[in-house]
């Protein structure tokens, strides 16, 4: 079989016998020397050393080509049980796909949201400031520019602070218009975050100062609606009915602030800034980003924002609705929320690994029983059962292999439909990709499959060398009890996991809303731009007046903000401290025109709703309501108005 070795195992084994005839010729020649005839020294020699043909082969068996020609031979009668069974082949391999596919593909989700960090320069160092007041339980409010100027001015442990405000318009192109979303950005901004553009530049501290209308672009919205072109630095775009000139383009992925994020433009360029920048202390606007210096660390920097917001409640009573300040790290913020929920799912297809294993090994297992004849032939022959245990391990590799190939299909194809129909508020969910991290995740996984398979089966094997038969009659059953039992406890605890699943999707779908959705359409219409407060009054209570005309609408009205209210001001009573039960009631500033309840069909329980009489000169009126049961509208309007009373 020498024609099968390498050519370096052809030369290792000549050498091996020149040193061994060296040896013989040293010896014959001191048998000579000490008087024996040649013939007899050269006979006696051989005597001295033994069998040469038992040295080579004993000198092969130790070397390190003896395993490399075992894993050879083992891999080709892997691939002859493949060819000789294919039903049983295809079986393992498919099953072994679907687990490391759905492994694959999950933790390909988790290296993109969680391990991969964000696209920013030193990204730890980026924080968060939220406006709170943990009395009234409110969190994560939004800042006034008159305190984020006082925050940048007052503190030594930022870098810079910079601030932004979301926004949406009209892009009016040569096809129909289409509403995107913009953020309303400073000077500072883009230097913050450490981020330069593939194209052109980001704007100026004079501009932003002069209110120039300048925008930079996102690259999705340039390859889109540009070609990707680089004659776009110059060109006009139509937001609204404003003109702005385009002069830069980000590099793919950057959307910061939102995911949709499409353009730029300096806080001043847009017709909201003539009331941001008058609005007082307790209206919040803006939400602020800083980047902590070198060295300062997060309790630290806590604590000086602390003496901050005491220092500005002190000087400006107004501020006594949101007092403190709390930073939270930007990887925090934006990937908090979904730790816990890809842990848990990436713990779940981790099971389903574990019980295409051992379903795998059941497998194995059950062939084994029928290898038995061929195991006790190999066995007779001269295979010990450390080769035998070697053999099946190369087998269940080799199905381990071509199961991570077709694993890796499984999972492109997953997350192909992962990224289409998956929920869009889960961050750079688009930038998940099977890459060089995740292609060796599915190395390790493989190995991982091919190892925890075939154990069982070599373990076996490797016990039954060493016992009689009655090991394979009573053991082997024992050993396959307990395989049945772990997959069963296994899959006991996914069907327990998709039952609380189910039962918890069927609640949420019987969840009472507050109100009436069905035969209920919604429009959006934005008339910021060019409009006064009461041209918009005007335009909308014309509007309803309109819609109520058509035929087959029972009713029509309008609001600010339909299911998207952000409640950050406390309610108090007056002349009353708010006990710990109160202190999560918000209001929410929503205009309202028209019959509004009505329309969308939410309960009155007591009181009455807002009618025409209650107008700009006419007293103050609220309605206090919630999405949840009416026992609580009940209550919360009893608490708030003592001795009222509602119809059951």
């Amino acid at each position: 079989m020498l024609w099968r070795w390498p050519k370096k195992q052809q030369r290792a084994a000549r050498d091996w016998e020149e040193e061994l005839q060296a040896h013989l010729a040293i010896e014959a020649d001191q048998l000579r020397e000490s008087g024996l005839a040649p013939a007899d020294a050269e006979s006696k020699s051989r005597q001295t050393f033994g069998n040469l043909t038992r040295i080579q082969e004993g000198l092969f068996e130790h070397g390190r080509w003896n395993s490399w020609h075992d894993f050879g031979r083992d891999l080709r009668h892997a691939l002859r049980l493949i060819r000789r069974s294919p039903g049983f082949s295809a079986l393992v391999i498919l099953t072994l796909a679907v687990g490391i596919g759905a492994s694959t593909a999950i933790f390909s989700l988790i290296h993109a949201v969680l391990l991969r960090p964000l696209p920013y320069k030193n990204p730890e160092r980026l924080a968060v400031l939220w406006s709170e007041n943990r009395a009234q339980n409110l969190r994560e409010a939004k800042a006034s520019l008159l305190n984020v100027r006082d925050w940048q001015q007052r503190n030594h442990s930022f870098e810079d602070i910079t601030f932004y405000a979301p926004q949406t318009f009209l892009l009016s192109t040569s096809g129909p218009p289409e509403r995107l979303r913009s953020a309303r950005v400073p000077a500072n901004f883009f230097p913050l975050l450490g981020i330069d553009p593939v194209l052109g530049r980001v704007f100026s501290s004079q501009e932003v100062h002069q209110g120039e209308r300048v925008v930079v672009l996102s690259y999705a919205l340039w390859q889109r609606d540009f070609a990707g072109l680089s004659n776009v630095i110059g060109q006009d775009l139509h937001m609204d009915s404003r003109v702005s000139k385009i002069i830069g383009v980000m590099p793919a992925g950057f959307q910061f602030p939102f995911a949709d994020t499409q353009v730029w433009e300096p806080m001043t360029a847009h017709p909201y800034w003539a009331g941001n920048s008058k609005q007082p202390r307790s209206n919040g606007a803006w939400y602020v980003l800083g980047r902590l210096k070198p060295g300062v660390t997060w309790k630290t920097a806590q604590a000086e924002m602390n003496a901050v917001a005491s220092r500005l409640r002190e000087e400006h009573p107004e501020n006594r609705s949101a007092p403190e300040i709390r930073l939270v790290p930007l990887t925090l913020q934006i990937l908090g929320p979904f730790r816990l929920s890809l842990a848990v799912l990436f713990c779940a297809v981790f099971v389903i690994l574990l019980i295409a294993c051992i379903n795998v090994a059941s497998l194995l297992l059950a062939r084994g029983s029928v290898r038995e004849r061929e195991f006790s032939l190999r066995r007779t022959l001269g295979a010990g059962s450390l080769q035998l245990a070697a053999q099946l391990l190369t087998e269940t590799s080799v199905l381990a292999t071509l199961g991570g190939i077709f694993g890796l299909l499984f999972a492109a194809f997953a997350l192909k439909a992962l990224i289409a129909y998956g929920p869009q508020d889960i961050p750079r969910l688009a930038e998940t990709k099977i890459d060089g991290p995740v292609l060796l995740y599915a190395v390790f996984i493989a190995f991982f499959a091919a190892i925890f398979s075939g154990l069982a089966p070599a373990f076996k094997t490797h016990a039954s060398a060493a016992a009689s038969r009655t090991w394979t009659t009573v053991s082997a059953r024992k050993l396959r009890h307990l395989l049945v039992i772990g997959e069963f406890a296994l899959a006991l605890v996914l069907l327990i996991g998709a039952g609380l699943l189910i039962r918890s999707f069927v609640l949420l779908q019987s969840v009472d809303p507050g109100f009436k959705p069905d035969h209920l359409l919604t429009m959006r219409i934005d008339l910021h731009v060019g409009k006064t407060a009461s041209q918009q009054a005007a335009y909308f209570q014309q509007a309803v007046n309109r819609l109520q005309t058509i035929p087959n609408v029972r009713s029509a009205a309008a609001i600010g903000r339909f299911l998207h209210s952000y409640p950050s001001q406390p309610i108090t009573i007056e002349g009353r401290q708010a006990d710990a039960s109160e202190r999560d009631w918000r209001a929410a500033d929503d205009l309202i025109t028209g019959p509004y309840f009505e329309t969308v069909g939410v309960p009155l329980k007591a009181g009455r709703v807002f009618s025409a009489a209650d107008g700009p000169h006419s007293p103050l009126v609220a309605v206090t309501h919630s999405a949840n049961v009416s026992l609580i509208l009940t209550r919360t309007a009893r608490r708030l108005l003592p001795g009222s009373r509602s119809s059951e």
